[in-house]
Parts: structure tokens; C-alpha cells; sequence
């Protein structure tokens, strides 16, 4: 048995008064305490709808600005959820003892905003951010030398802008000052920082900050030379060539200076100076002597870039070789190749055809010498081809040692005379080569057509070594 309860009215303070009437059943007193419950928190709900308030129903602020939702409810027992455009929000994002706070707000927390408890939720606040900088923000390149200008706008024109560079937590150490080489200015709510002769270290990360608001811009100042200088070491006599690029073709021609240990270099016969295209810087010094050795730079727009060059003295064997080798050496020392045309041209035939005395004729010799070769007989020197003309001209050794001769106009002409015995053919294999003109001489007096190319290796070559 239990104690009959009757309710008296509403609650007072969170406690629905009542007497006893009188001992029931323990059923039916617990389905009136459950009957009781039920209107106690029907009643109390219904008041927590009239007493959730919070703030206005439309928030307008700034970027940076705070942004706090605080709701009066009839007792602290109730545990408020939040909604962003009828979404939770996780507790753990700006929500501490039923207050939801955003310290500083960013366009992306724009929304509608209200607060629940079990079904019964609050009015709804709508949140409109404005962005303190209107402006977009992406990374910037600039070349070495010129001119860098970094800009901004912000939401109003009262705003104040301040410009770091890399770290703006170190405030005195960082924050951009005016001096000679930079400007900062604004007019209205647009804000300019400009560098007017960029430098490599001004590459990083710029800090501009409005308010409460940050903002990051990254600048990517490019070498003006894409291609410096390099050092050189080259041989005494050797021509050599100083080069540079520039990361880009100018319009304007920009006065170039060039310099040998801080001594300006003026052209010469010995110093030519080049600007191709307004973009590429090239010093030649032809020929080179030991004196030429030292530091060079160029200077284009108040812009160095600069290399050593070592001269290194002649051998002594080079110095006593013929004017001609002496050039070509010089020459294959700078490129590292030294190019020679050569013809060879293959006499071949069997014994006593005449190859030796059509050879003596090519080359405009007398014949009453002549003697069956032995092996085989090379002639080189003494013929030589104008790569230009086609022209064939025969002189002697001597007069082919000339300078006018030792140049890449002419081609060297070799022709080589193979033994016709048998004894030698074998041997003649490893001369033979595919790069090569061959002359195939007979004697037409005797009867030539009637042999047959297998004829000939059977009656040849097979034999050769043989019994």
C-alpha cells in the first residue's frame, strides 16, 4: 500500500506542492507519480520556450570581430544544444557552459544560429559577417631590380593596415618601416607597399594586418640572372668567352658594364662585348695571355654577377710544335674536339692492272719509276680537297704544311694502293672499310667478262694459305 497523493496546482521554484488523501495501491501510485511527472515537465517546457531568449534576430559584424549567443532559461538544470543552419554544433567548438562564443569571426561563420532543449528551440539569430579585406591574395613574382609593389583593400577607408614580413609575433623586429628604398601609401581603402629596387632576401611571407585580421601574401623575388657567369680555366692562347642570361627579354636596353678587377673593360681587338636580344651578355678575349687572368663581372642595373678566369701557361712541347699544331691543339684544348676531314679512297685490282700508275697519273707524277707494290702503299700528304670549290689540287709535303693550308676548308685525300698478289688479299681484309671510295682497276686487254664474281674468290681467294 501507498499514500494517496493530490496535486494542488503549478509548480513553485521547480516543486509542484501536494497533500496526502489517504493509503492506495502501489500500482496506482506509481502510475500517479508518473502521471504527475509528465504534467511537471510539460509545464516546465512549456515555460522554458517563454523564457529561452538571446540576442537579436539579425547580428551584423566585421571579420575579427566577437561574436557570443547567450540564452536566459528559467533554471540551470537544462543543458542547451546549438544550431548553425539547423545543424549541431560540436560542443567542443566555442560552446562553455551554455554560452556558444566565437572570439574572432570569418565569413565562413555566416549562418543562422539558434539553441535547443529537447524539441523547443529558441529564436533564430542570423549572422552576417562583412570581410575586412576585400582584396584577393595570391603569391606574386618579381625579377631582381625591379620594382615590387605589394597591395591590399580593406572594408573601410578608416581602417588602419600594417605590414610585417615572415614572422609578425616579433612586432618591432618585423614590422615594415618607410625608408629611401621603401614606400608605403594609401589612398582610401586601397593600401600599397612597394619596394622600388627588389632584392633576392625580400622573397617570403608578408603579414598585412586590419584589426583583428591577418592575412598572408607570399612574394617570389627571381635571380635577374638566369644564367651567370661561370669560371673558366683555359690554356694561354686559347679565346674564351664569358656568358650570361637574363631571366627575360627587356624592351628597354639597359646600359652593360663590364669589368676586369674592378677596372672597366672597354672593346677591343683583344675584348668583344655582346648583347643579343636585350637578354644575353656575352665577353669574348681573344687570345688569352697570363696577364688576362683574374676577376670578372658584369653589371646590368645596379645588378652583378661575376666569375674568375685562370689562365694556365703552354706546355713547352706545344710551344715547339709547327704554327699549324700549335693552333690545333690550342683550339682542341677550348673544345675539347678537333675536327679533321679525310677522304680515303681504295685502289684495289689484281697484280699488275696498273693501280700504282694510275695513282702516279691522279696525282700528276711521272710513271718510269714504277715498281709492282708491296703490301700496301698510302699516299696522303700529298692531295688534299677545297671542301667549298671541289677543287683538287697536288703539290708537294712541303708546301701543304703552309698554313694557308692547315684549316677546316680542306679535306686531306689519302689514297691507299693494295698489293694485287694473292699472297696479300687476306691481309687486306682489315683495311678495307664501307666508309670509303674504292676504284676496282683491270687490264681490259685481257679477258675480263668472261669470269664470274665466284670464279674470281674460287680462283683467288680460296687459295690463299692454302696448298
Amino acid at each position: 500500500m501507498a499514500s494517496q497523493v493530490e496535486w494542488l496546482s503549478d509548480c513553485v521554484n521547480g516543486v509542484m506542492p501536494y497533500k496526502f488523501i489517504g493509503p492506495v495501491p502501489l500500482s496506482e501510485a506509481v502510475e500517479s507519480q508518473r502521471r504527475a511527472l509528465k504534467l511537471f515537465w510539460k509545464i516546465t517546457f512549456s515555460k522554458i520556450a517563454l523564457t529561452i531568449k538571446g540576442p537579436g534576430e539579425n547580428i551584423r559584424l566585421i571579420e575579427g570581430q566577437s561574436f557570443k549567443l547567450q540564452y536566459i532559461l528559467p533554471t540551470k538544470r537544462f543543458r542547451l544544444l546549438f544550431l548553425k543552419n539547423n545543424s549541431n554544433i560540436a560542443e567542443k567548438e566555442h560552446v562553455e557552459k551554455n554560452v556558444f562564443h566565437i572570439r574572432k569571426v570569418a565569413p565562413i561563420d555566416e549562418g543562422n544560429y539558434c539553441a535547443k532543449v529537447e524539441n523547443i528551440r529558441s529564436t533564430i539569430t542570423q549572422l552576417t559577417v562583412q570581410s575586412m579585406f576585400t582584396s584577393s591574395f595570391e603569391q606574386i613574382y618579381c625579377i631582381e631590380g625591379e620594382q615590387l609593389q605589394l597591395k591590399c583593400s580593406v572594408y573601410s577607408a578608416s581602417t588602419e593596415v600594417e605590414w610585417f614580413k615572415d614572422n609578425a609575433n616579433q612586432y618591432k623586429q618585423d614590422k615594415i618601416e618607410r625608408n629611401k628604398n621603401i614606400s608605403i601609401d594609401h589612398n582610401g581603402k586601397d593600401h600599397v607597399l612597394t619596394i622600388q629596387n627588389a632584392k633576392i632576401t625580400d622573397s617570403g611571407k608578408y603579414i598585412i594586418i586590419a584589426g583583428n585580421v591577418r592575412k598572408q601574401l607570399p612574394v617570389i623575388v627571381k635571380a635577374f640572372f638566369k644564367r651567370p657567369l661561370e669560371n673558366k680555366t683555359i690554356m694561354e692562347g686559347v679565346e674564351v668567352s664569358f656568358e650570361c642570361e637574363a631571366e627575360k627579354t627587356y624592351n628597354v636596353a639597359y646600359p652593360v658594364a663590364w669589368f676586369k678587377d674592378n677596372h672597366e673593360i672597354n672593346s677591343t681587338s683583344k675584348f668583344k662585348k655582346e648583347t643579343i636580344d636585350n637578354k644575353v651578355h656575352k665577353l669574348t678575349i681573344q687570345p688569352t695571355t697570363l696577364e688576362d687572368k683574374g676577376k670578372y663581372w658584369i653589371k646590368v642595373k645596379d645588378i652583378s654577377s661575376c666569375a674568375d678566369l685562370d689562365v694556365k701557361e703552354i706546355p713547352d712541347a706545344v710551344k715547339q710544335m709547327s704554327e699549324h699544331n700549335r693552333n690545333m691543339f690550342l683550339k682542341a684544348a677550348k673544345t675539347g674536339t678537333a675536327v679533321r676531314y679525310y677522304i680515303r679512297i681504295m685502289i684495289v685490282g689484281e697484280n699488275g692492272v696498273g693501280k700504282t700508275c694510275l695513282l702516279r697519273r691522279l696525282m700528276n707524277e711521272h710513271i718510269d719509276d714504277v715498281k709492282s707494290t708491296d703490301g700496301i702503299n698510302i699516299e696522303v700528304k700529298k692531295c688534299k680537297i677545297n671542301r667549298h670549290t671541289q677543287k683538287w689540287m697536288f703539290t708537294t709535303d712541303e708546301e701543304f704544311s703552309k698554313t694557308a693550308y692547315q684549316n677546316e676548308d680542306f679535306a686531306d685525300c689519302g689514297f691507299w694502293d693494295f698489293a694485287g698478289q694473292k699472297e696479300f688479299y687476306a691481309t687486306h681484309q682489315t683495311f678495307l672499310s664501307t666508309n670509303a671510295i674504292y676504284l676496282l682497276v683491270v687490264d681490259i686487254s685481257k679477258d675480263f667478262a668472261s669470269k664470274t664474281h665466284q670464279d674470281m674468290i674460287d680462283d683467288k681467294f680460296d687459295k690463299v694459305g692454302g696448298n
